[in-house]
């Protein structure tokens, strides 16, 4: 059967994101996360510096990609 993914792609272990957490009174201990909340001081800062359109748009990706196929010497396209 023919995939319209490339084959290092599909060959990728898979890891399924915790469900059903308290994200409010819970541990928060998943990949990225905080173990506790930002202080009010920090989101005022970060709001403060970022554009009203920060919150309708999507990223351009390019130099991120570039940069971590440049990191795992990869090809971008592999990514």
């Amino acid at each position: 059967m023919k995939t319209r993914f490339k084959p290092h792609i599909v060959a990728m272990r898979r890891y399924q994101t915790s469900t059903g957490r308290d994200l409010v009174e819970g541990l928060r201990l998943d990949r990225n996360e905080r173990v506790c909340n930002a202080s009010n001081s920090v989101l005022d800062a970060l709001w403060k510096e970022m554009p009203p359109s920060i919150l309708h748009v999507t990223p351009d990706m390019g130099v991120l990609y570039e940069a971590i196929a440049d990191h795992e010497g990869v090809p971008r396209d592999h990514l």
